[in-house]
């Protein structure tokens, strides 16, 4: 049964890599629509990279960063399990290019679901109806000043 197992989580790493590296951005990177933000890397882990336009004041990085969060946080296959949060990170997109460093970070926290002995279905489906306590680190003027872009 210990063999089994082992190839099972051998085979699992394995498909997690392979699909990993799928899913990061290889076409042409488009600037995204102002107020909006483009998708510039979701492995299916507890971190979205997300790209938003190099124009964006404060308040609009924290609306960005919040409903990224929201449209992507309980995707099916995310995989959050070893830290119960969530981060969304906004990098700044200006001619196809993408900031050094990031502009602001997300830090939710998300309760596990479906877990073998967790608690009544109820109980999860209120946790998950509570306002989120959303931790926002915002380094806009640090990503501006970043003169090296990457593609």
């Amino acid at each position: 049964m210990d063999r089994i197992a082992a190839l099972t989580v051998g085979f699992a790493l394995l498909a997690g890599c392979y699909i990993g590296d799928g899913a990061r951005l290889h076409a042409p990177l488009v600037d995204p629509p102002p107020g909006g933000y483009v998708i510039l890397e979701d492995t299916g882990t507890a971190v979205v990279r997300v790209g938003v336009p190099a124009s964006v004041n404060e308040e609009e990085l924290v609306s960005v960063l919040k409903r990224a969060a929201d449209e992507r946080q309980n995707l099916l296959g995310r995989d959050v399990l070893l830290g119960n949060h969530f981060f969304v990170e906004a990098y700044l997109v200006r001619n196809g290019y993408v900031s050094e460093h990031f502009a602001g970070r997300l830090r939710r926290y998300v309760p596990v679901k479906n877990w073998p002995n967790s608690w009544d279905s109820r109980a999860m489906v209120w946790i998950a109806s509570l306002p989120h306590d959303d931790g926002v680190s915002i380094r806009l003027e640090s990503a501006r000043s970043s003169q090296v872009l990457v593609r």
